[in-house]
């Protein structure tokens, strides 16, 4: 039987926050593990990179605007641009490199990598899958939000990471998804859906009134 990820070429990588402890913006240690495994996949099957339809899509803005944080100072500090350079910088060509800078979280991760068309969801079936790296927990999130815009669960290929999760932030976000989702069949479903659980975790976080 053919190894399925063997074949897979065209991947999604959405990155988890930016390091700004040092006062640089630097890749997390998060998005580091993501993109590891997508770098040991493209050096164990180099041929399948080849083609012209082969990518490397990185996405995510500035999750901290998501809690009204400020926007970075520059464009190079936002998620996806800070991924694209650590792949660059260990010898991914640029050609397959694609970047989406807008998202603040994992339904908009989806949500603007199609409606920016970095993603064809009609493209995708058991026999062309995309591949998803990501913990084991996330990644379920992210196929019920692929499943809302018409990527089939058949056609997802996981590439897990090892990054660490939180079993019960990952279980509450999965079942917020699935209650926001419920409805959601487009990218602009997902982008209101994620508005209207923002806006009730920044309720349920903010310091109540004396």
């Amino acid at each position: 039987m053919t190894n399925v990820e063997a074949v897979t070429n065209e991947i999604f990588v959405p990155s988890k926050q930016v390091d700004h402890s040092g006062g640089v913006a630097v890749i997390s240690a998060g998005s580091m593990a993501r993109a590891d495994r997508v770098l040991s996949h493209y050096y164990s099957h180099p041929d399948v990179y080849i083609s012209e339809e082969a990518f490397i899509l990185c996405s995510g803005g500035y999750s901290g605007l998501a809690n009204d944080e400020t926007a970075p100072k520059s464009e190079r500090e936002l998620e996806g641009n800070v991924l694209a350079d650590y792949f660059l910088h260990n010898g991914v060509s640029s050609r397959l490199l694609r970047v989406e800078n807008r998202s603040v979280s994992a339904l908009s991760n989806v949500a603007e990598s199609v409606a920016q068309g970095y993603i064809d969801p009609s493209k995708y079936n058991q026999d062309r899958r995309l591949g998803v790296a990501a913990p084991r927990l996330y990644s379920r999130r992210l196929t019920v939000a692929l499943g809302k815009v018409g990527v089939p669960k058949n056609a997802i290929e996981h590439l897990y990471t090892d990054d660490l999760e939180s079993l019960l932030m990952e279980s509450i976000g999965l079942a917020a998804t699935y209650a926001y989702l419920r409805s959601a069949n487009s990218p602009e479903d997902l982008l209101a859906a994620e508005q209207k659980l923002l806006k009730r975790l920044n309720r349920k976080s903010a310091p109540e009134d004396n």
